[in-house]
């Protein structure tokens, strides 16, 4: 089992590892990627929404579900044509934590905290970014990728040191396991008694 364990770790850490390098190589090919998966859970969304909306209630068809599908299908569609759009979209919300960062800065200013600087300068930095990834395409690419790739070298990293660990796991609990099985009767239950009190 231990083999067996060891192999699942490590192959896992080479899937997410190449997953990771190609996020950092491949910027534009990660986005369009993210963009055809998006787009396509949203027009399937929209279809089972039309296909749930056609049954009556009280007689009648619901209009606005068949509005809010023909809506998802479009907007799947304009995802997938133009995949931009979720680098845009993830700009805006970096946009507004830069912005609330400023704040929280010009806040703990006032509020007389020694390193409110710092957290300025985190707030420019992120609004730029954030502003970055909203005007221009290879930015959006590039940012949404690199922080794919940096979630993906973490899974790979943490699964390595899992594979390396495991055994140290496994040789603890042998030890702890011969431990017990050393024990005198009259050790063992006045141990038991101890742990269930």
């Amino acid at each position: 089992m231990l083999k067996s364990t060891k192999t699942s770790y490590l192959v896992r850490a080479l899937v997410f590892l190449a997953l990771a390098l190609m996020c950092f190589c491949v910027p534009q090919g990660t986005l369009k990627s993210i963009a055809w998966i998006a787009g396509l859970a949203i027009i399937l969304a929209g279809v089972a929404t039309f296909f749930s909306s056609r049954h009556k209630v009280e007689g009648q068809t619901n209009v606005l579900l068949i509005v809010a599908a023909c809506a998802m299908a479009l907007v799947g569609l304009l995802i997938i044509i133009y995949p931009h759009i979720i680098a845009m979209l993830i700009g805006v919300f970096i946009l507004f934590e830069g912005v609330e960062f400023i704040v929280a800065a010009v806040r703990s200013h006032k509020a007389k905290v020694s390193y409110w600087g710092w957290i300025l300068a985190v707030g420019i930095v992120v609004t730029l970014l954030g502003g970055l990834t909203i005007f221009s395409e290879q930015w959006g690419a590039a940012v949404v990728s690199i922080a794919m790739g940096v979630g993906f070298l973490g899974i790979s990293l943490a699964s390595l040191l899992a594979m390396t660990t495991i055994s140290k796991v496994e040789q603890f609990f042998k030890t702890v396991h011969s431990v017990i099985e050393q024990r005198t009767p009259e050790e063992q239950e006045f141990t038991d008694v101890e742990v269930l009190q």
